[in-house]
């Protein structure tokens, strides 16, 4: 067994130590320890229960004081990486400057004393987000980058405690206290939780939308979320896929005006001159290409490059013929499987949401936040897991524990294994409708 143990380690390029071991060991026990004692809640003594819930909150306050010290520690000294690139982006839209145009952003190399990395992905390359995205950003520009980052910590802070009644209201309705617990202890026992934080990222506004899109998916509406879920982040034009395959027109009607009337008030913002230079300069195809592989992004892509001699050499990284390949094999059984799914199509829109996260070629480690809706999916269903509670509970505990690593590729292990479990439990689904089916239509034209 240790020696294939060793030979796992080796393939996902892990070097592993006893802090990320403990790390990892540490994000699967608590989720356990929080999932087990919801489940069996109803049949435990009232004073286990008071002693369950007190632990989970506990363990939540604790998670919340060690946070708000590094919001704190930020605010004061702002790290490199990443809410210093949004800012920049406000003060260059704050001046009328071309935010597209490397050119914008030499002042700020004497100001922060960038290192290498930093003055390549950033200063010499411009903007990569799109014109409509800059409505996010165009704000922080008003104000220095203390009171800036204060605000925009405000923000987030405001959609991840949103998202935790979201998923409590989604996922675990109608358990009151204890899903409110569990929900709050999930979000901040994953890993990509205190990147997000620890970066400025915009990870839990994401999260936020595309719950809100979950919830009204059946509805016109899910497209307005939609729309608001690519400002923020490019990969959320991913999830059309669904209601694309489901042919809910009026879906991607409301998400295509909404995006366009975001497009338009952002040309009367950024000015026709900036926001016709985002197509005409492409300014992310002059990331340097140690972007696509670097350990932290851990999409397909990363992986085929960081395990191949070739790297991007001279072709874009959208034309990689294995990841291509790959690429197509994924999206094709995706696909199908979200087009045969009649009921319960929960599997299919998380099958398609941890699809995004496999193909989308900039996931980073922190992106994994959104991996906690198909978990969630995983367990609203644990009747029909192997193993019932148990097996859930291990396979959850397990993608916790992988990513809470963050060595190697084992992000990328982990989203894959969630994607495999999906297209299972989607499978099997399948097959036990096509076997029940024809029964009831038996019945129903037997006479009677």
């Amino acid at each position: 067994m240790s020696v294939i143990g060793v030979h796992i380690v080796r393939l996902f390029g892990m070097e592993l130590s006893r802090h990320t071991l403990a790390r990892a060991c540490l994000s699967a026990v608590v989720v356990s320890g929080g999932l087990v004692p919801f489940h069996f809640r109803k049949h435990l003594p009232v004073w286990v229960r008071v002693a369950c819930l007190a632990l989970i909150f506990a363990s939540i306050g604790i998670c919340c004081v060690w946070n708000f010290r590094i919001m704190r520690s930020h605010v004061e000294n702002p790290p490199e990486w990443d809410f210093r690139v949004f800012w920049m982006y406000g003060k260059v839209l704050a001046r009328h400057g071309n935010v597209y145009l490397p050119s914008e952003y030499q002042e700020f190399k004497e100001l922060f004393q960038s290192d290498t990395q930093f003055t390549e992905a950033s200063l010499n390359v411009g903007a990569t987000y799109p014109p409509h995205s800059m409505l996010l950003f165009e704000p922080l520009g008003f104000s220095n980058i203390h009171t800036a980052y204060l605000l925009w910590y405000v923000l987030q802070t405001a959609a991840l405690v949103a998202a935790i009644e979201l998923l409590r209201r989604i996922f675990l309705g109608g358990s009151g206290v204890w899903g409110l617990g569990l929900a709050a202890l999930l979000l901040f026992a994953l890993r990509g939780t205190w990147v997000t934080i620890n970066f400025g990222q915009t990870n839990f506004l994401v999260l936020l939308l595309i719950l809100l899109y979950w919830r009204d998916h059946e509805l016109p509406r899910a497209g307005v979320w939609l729309a608001l879920g690519i400002l923020v982040k490019l990969y959320v034009v991913f999830l059309l896929l669904y209601p694309l395959l489901r042919r809910q027109w009026l879906v991607v009607a409301w998400t295509v005006v909404s995006s366009l009337l975001l497009a338009f008030a952002s040309l009367l913002v950024l000015g026709p001159t900036t926001f016709f230079s985002y197509f005409t300069l492409h300014p992310a195809s002059h990331l340097p290409s140690w972007v696509y592989s670097e350990r932290i992004n851990q999409s397909l892509l990363a992986v085929i490059l960081r395990n191949s001699n070739g790297g991007l050499g001279n072709r874009g990284p959208l034309a990689q013929p294995l990841f291509l390949a790959l690429a197509l094999l994924l999206a094709c059984v995706t696909s199908w499987l979200v087009y045969r799914l009649r009921r319960r199509c929960e599997y299919g829109l998380a099958l398609v949401l941890v699809l995004t996260l496999l193909l989308y070629p900039g996931t980073l480690v922190h992106y994994t936040l959104i991996l906690l809706i198909p978990l969630l999916v995983i367990w609203e269903y644990r009747e029909d897991f192997p193993g019932g509670i148990w097996g859930t509970v291990g396979l959850i505990a397990f993608v916790y524990g992988s990513i809470a690593l963050q060595q190697g590729d084992s992000t990328f292990a982990a989203m894959l294994l969630v994607w495999m479990v999906l297209a299972g439990l989607a499978v099997f689904r399948t097959q036990n409708l096509q076997t029940i089916q024809p029964e009831g239509s038996d019945l129903l034209t037997a006479p009677h």
